[in-house]
C-alpha cells in the first residue's frame, strides 16, 4: 500500500471533507494508543475497536500498523513545520531570531507528538524490522533539522548571525535548550511552565557566540 503523501505546504494529512475528517479522527485515535501503549501493544484491531471500525476497514484505509505509524509521523512532521510555512520573519535583531528558533524548539516538545513517537519507533525497531525502514523513510529528526537549518542559513544571509556551520551552531543551541527542558516536566499540549525565561537566557547565550554584531545586553 502506498502511504498518503504529506502536503508540501505543511497542511493536514489526509485531505478535507467528511472522509478527511474521519481519517484524521482515526489517526488521532491511533496516536493516542501508540503514546499510551507503545508500538508492540497497539494493534490494528485495538485501533479499529476504539475508532468503531473493523480491522479490515482500518487496513484498507491505512495499510499495516507500520504504515499507520508512518503516516502519523509524517503528519507530526508537517505540524512541526507550521512556523516556517510562510518563510522566515524579517527580524531586526539576532536575539529576536534566536528566540523564534527557541520557541519553535519548545513547541516541538510541547505541542506535537513527533519526539515521543520517534522514541517509540526507535525503541521498538529492534523487535520490529519493518520500523527500521520507517525510520529511514520518515526520518522525523532529519526532516525537522533540515528545514530549521535552512531558516538559520537565511538568517545568516540577512546578516543577523556570523558565517558558521548551521548544523553545528543549532546543535549547540538545542543542547542548551534541552538542558532547560529538563527543569520542567514536559506534557504534550501543555505549555512548559517558566520556560520563557529559559528560552530568553539560552537565546542570549547563543547570540553572544553566533550573532554577527556584538549583542548589547
Amino acid at each position: 500500500m502506498t502511504r498518503h503523501e504529506a502536503p508540501a505546504d505543511g497542511g493536514e494529512v489526509p485531505g478535507g471533507g467528511q472522509d478527511g475528517l474521519r481519517e484524521r479522527a482515526i489517526l488521532d485515535t491511533a496516536l493516542s494508543l501508540f503514546l499510551k501503549r507503545g508500538y508492540t501493544d497497539t494493534s490494528l484491531a485495538r485501533v479499529a475497536s476504539e475508532a468503531r471500525l473493523t480491522p479490515a476497514e482500518v487496513h484498507r484505509r491505512f495499510g499495516t500498523k507500520a504504515d499507520l505509524l508512518g503516516l502519523i509521523l509524517d503528519r507530526e512532521i508537517q505540524r512541526s513545520r507550521q512556523p516556517f510555512i510562510n518563510g522566515v520573519p524579517e527580524y531586526e535583531s539576532a536575539l529576536e531570531a534566536a528566540r523564534f528558533i527557541a520557541q519553535w524548539h519548545q513547541q516541538l516538545f510541547a505541542a506535537t507528538a513527533l519526539l515521543p513517537l520517534m522514541r517509540i519507533t526507535i525503541s521498538a525497531a529492534h523487535k520490529h524490522p519493518e520500523l527500521r525502514d520507517l525510520l529511514v523513510t520518515s526520518d522525523g529528526g532529519e526532516a525537522c533539522q533540515a528545514f530549521v537549518e535552512e531558516a538559520f542559513k537565511t538568517m545568516i544571509k540577512r546578516g543577523l548571525f556570523r558565517e558558521c556551520d548551521a548544523r553545528t551552531a543549532l546543535r549547540h543551541f538545542f543542547g542548551m535548550l534541552n538542558q532547560a527542558l529538563w527543569i520542567e516536566p514536559v506534557t504534550i499540549g501543555r505549555p512548559i511552565e517558566k520556560l520563557d525565561e529559559h528560552i530568553d537566557s539560552c537565546a542570549r547565550a547563543f547570540c553572544v557566540l553566533y550573532a554577527a554584531d556584538a549583542p548589547d545586553f
